[in-house]
């Protein structure tokens, strides 16, 4: 995707945001630029793109638009490069955290950059960096355009999971040393059985049939891959469901041992619940559709949470 310098817009908002707006002057008129195609036309852009894919410091700040970071530590890890040396973090998209001993440390996807920096947060106020993961350096080849960070033991050893939108894949980080953290492997659709990772977008892990699985939504592709990682070396993509517009998903476990996944499907602004219980047949078992019955504010749903 694009993004940097002259205010381009990214993959998803070239598929979907402008698409399905038409235009940028139905955009503009949507988060409130005036003049989108004159002297807003590059805030516009940035604005579509910051609202829809969360980029928080694409090009500028459009005076319209708000784009400030929605929490104090988010707003630290924006301004490490003012503050602690940090290089510039642009287009936050993903926070992951873990504890190392008495040590808390933050991952942070920086989407544009093609990085995911790790950051010691134990104290919020004056983060540090300890290590960089930059695409194409130092063995990371699936880290352009990162979008989303999960963070899992796997036989007891701290993993990171980040999905590449633009390289179409998942990058698999050993975290067991933060300052030292060690690729290991990765997905990528095309290869060794991955039919289902084009534009990967959000990823969670599940245990099913007593093996850890990485969940990966594919925006592109339009569905979910399912892979085994029992062995992070050598991961294993064992099934895959066409579900149009995916985007970020969340895992729940039933009382009675059934794993669920529910997926917001953005395009066609709907809730999509799967039984993934047996990682190698996942099932489409109920959708909830904006408009339908009581569901009135579900218009392109891209993030998903429980409580």
């Amino acid at each position: 995707g694009s993004g940097s310098g002259g205010g381009g817009l990214c993959q998803i908002c070239l598929k979907s945001h402008c698409a399905r707006h038409s235009t940028l002057g139905q955009c503009a008129a949507k988060f409130g630029y005036a003049d989108p195609s004159g002297a807003d036309l590059e805030y516009c852009k940035c604005g579509c793109c910051g609202k829809q894919c969360g980029m928080l410091n694409c090009h500028g700040t459009p005076p319209a638009a708000d784009l400030s970071p929605p929490n104090r530590l988010l707003e630290h890890v924006f301004s490490m490069n003012k503050t602690t040396g940090f290089p510039d973090s642009r287009g936050v998209r993903s926070l992951a955290f873990f504890s190392y001993g008495r040590y808390e440390y933050a991952l942070v996807a920086s989407f544009l950059d093609n990085a995911v920096y790790v950051a010691d947060i134990s104290v919020p106020s004056a983060p540090t960096l300890e290590a960089t993961m930059r695409h194409g350096q130092n063995g990371y080849r699936m880290l352009e355009g990162p979008t989303d960070i999960t963070v899992t033991h796997i036989d007891g050893v701290l993993h990171a999971l980040i999905t590449s939108l633009t390289g179409n894949g998942v990058q698999i980080i050993a975290m067991s040393t933060p300052w030292e953290p060690r690729p290991v492997a990765f997905a990528q659709d095309g290869v060794n059985g991955c039919d289902m990772l084009r534009g990967a977008h959000s990823v969670a892990v599940a245990m099913l049939s007593g093996k850890p699985h990485a969940v990966v939504t594919a925006y592109m592709g339009g569905g979910i891959q399912l892979i085994d990682i029992s062995r992070p070396t050598s991961p294993s993509c064992v099934s895959h469901l066409p579900l149009p517009g995916a985007q970020s998903l969340v895992i729940r476990a039933q009382p009675g041992g059934e794993m669920y996944a529910l997926v917001a499907q953005y395009d066609l602004d709907r809730l999509q619940t799967i039984d993934i219980s047996d990682p190698r047949e996942p099932t489409a078992v109920s959708e909830q559709t904006h408009g339908a019955r009581v569901l009135e504010l579900l218009e392109g749903p891209t993030g998903l949470d429980l409580f």
